[in-house]
C-alpha cells in the first residue's frame, strides 16, 4: 500500500493516479470514502470527524495491499499502516496550489477567491496535515516528491 498525501491543490490525486497505472494498483480517494460514509458531498461538511478514523482504515484495508490511498490529512490514519510500502508527501508552493484550484475546471473544490483557498488550507491544518507532513518526512518509508 502507498499513501500520497499533501496539502490542498498540491496534485495528489493526479500523482496517485501515475502510480496506481504504473504498479497496476488501485487507487483510491480518502474524501471518497467519507463521502459514502456521510452521504456528503460538500467536502467542507466532511471534515472535523475524528470518530471517522477507524472506519476509513477500515475500508482502506479492505481494497488490499495493492492500493494507492490519496489524501489522508489525519496521521492517526497514517500510522495504523505500519506495513505500508511507502508514505509519499507532495510540496507544492502556495501560490501554485491556489492557481492550481482557481482553474480547476471540476467541483472537487470550488475554490476561486484568495480567501476561500486561505480557509480552506486552515480547515485541512486543523484536521492535521501539518502532522501527517511531519509523519512522512521523519518516516524512514518517506518520500518527499515536487509536484
Amino acid at each position: 500500500m502507498i499513501f500520497v498525501c499533501g496539502k490542498l491543490g498540491c496534485g495528489k490525486s493526479t500523482y496517485a493516479k501515475q502510480i496506481a497505472q504504473v504498479k497496476s494498483y488501485k487507487m483510491i480517494e480518502v474524501s471518497d470514502i467519507v463521502k459514502g460514509i456521510l452521504k456528503q458531498t460538500e467536502r467542507s461538511k466532511l471534515q472535523g470527524h475524528p470518530e471517522l478514523d477507524s472506519i476509513i482504515i477500515r475500508e482502506i484495508l479492505s481494497y488490499g495491499p495493492d492500493t494507492v490511498v490519496s489524501g489522508v490529512r489525519q496521521v492517526s490514519i497514517l500510522k495504523a499502516f505500519d506495513l505500508a510500502e511507502q508514505f509519499i508527501w507532495i510540496e507544492v508552493s502556495e501560490e501554485e496550489r491556489y492557481r492550481r484550484l482557481a482553474n480547476r475546471l471540476d467541483d472537487k473544490d470550488p475554490i476561486k477567491t484568495k480567501e476561500a483557498f486561505l480557509i480552506a488550507q486552515e480547515r485541512d491544518n486543523t484536521l492535521g496535515v501539518p502532522e501527517v507532513e511531519s509523519f512522512i518526512k521523519s518516516n524512514p518509508k518517506g518520500k518527499v516528491v515536487n509536484g
